[in-house]
């Protein structure tokens, strides 16, 4: 098998979300730790107890009701917001 050469690479910023950690710090400090960021459904995304059964015997029946969540995003995050107003003055016609 032919190698290829080595090239130096620059890594120019990282950006990430997981369930449990807000930045690959966080992420990594999780992985170290053994932490499982895999949680019960929450009752507002929906009742998964309406469709937790045995998936072999049952029809449109699951045996999972867990779930790894990252953060939501609102129009307080800042990331977000400067999407909003980036689209806003993109979607705003010009008055001349």
């Amino acid at each position: 098998m032919k190698r290829a050469k080595d090239h130096a690479i620059a890594v120019i910023g990282i950006a990430c979300r997981f369930p449990g950690a807000r930045n690959y710090q966080e992420y990594w400090a999780n992985l170290l730790i053994g932490r499982n960021s895999v949680s019960e459904i929450p009752a507002d995304r929906f009742r998964w107890q309406d469709f937790y059964g045995d998936p072999q015997n049952e029809i449109n029946k699951s045996n999972a009701n867990g779930v790894g969540l990252s953060r939501m995003l609102t129009n307080s995050t800042p990331c977000f917001s400067v999407f909003l107003h980036k689209k806003r003055i993109i979607s705003t016609p010009n008055s001349a």
